[in-house]
């Protein structure tokens, strides 16, 4: 449940919340409850997708992918979603670099894309 819960708000831009477990025992019939603290902590907004590596006509068709929008409030897990969206737009053989640039002074996070492909190997003729 306290991953469950987590999970919860981070989908929503809470990225610094914690939730603690709060047991209370009732002795007369042996039993524990647990209420769940949230500290919810500040939401941070999307700002800015930077995505590198491919060419400007494949840039704009992954930009017009991207969903999430400047002020949205930031969900760590849409990244993925976005990735599995745009696999039938890439070449094959890319592989993904991503950072999340977390400003904890405007409550922003800033998601940097890179995109590299691998050459296939040539095969040698005996």
């Amino acid at each position: 449940d306290l991953e469950a819960a987590h999970a919860a708000y981070l989908t929503r831009g809470y990225l610094r919340q914690q939730t603690r477990p709060v047991p209370t025992w009732d002795e007369s019939i042996h039993e524990v409850s647990y209420e769940l603290q949230v500290d919810e902590g500040d939401q941070y907004k999307f700002a800015t997708v930077d995505i590198t590596g491919v060419d400007d006509r494949l840039r704009m068709l992954l930009r017009s992918e991207w969903s999430m929008r400047e002020d949205d409030p930031f969900d760590p897990g849409y990244v993925k979603t976005f990735l599995q969206s745009a696999h039938s737009l890439l070449p094959p053989g890319a592989v993904t670099r991503i950072g999340q640039d977390i400003n904890d002074n405007n409550k922003t996070v800033d998601v940097s894309i890179h995109f590299e492909f691998q050459r296939p190997l040539k095969t040698q003729n005996p």
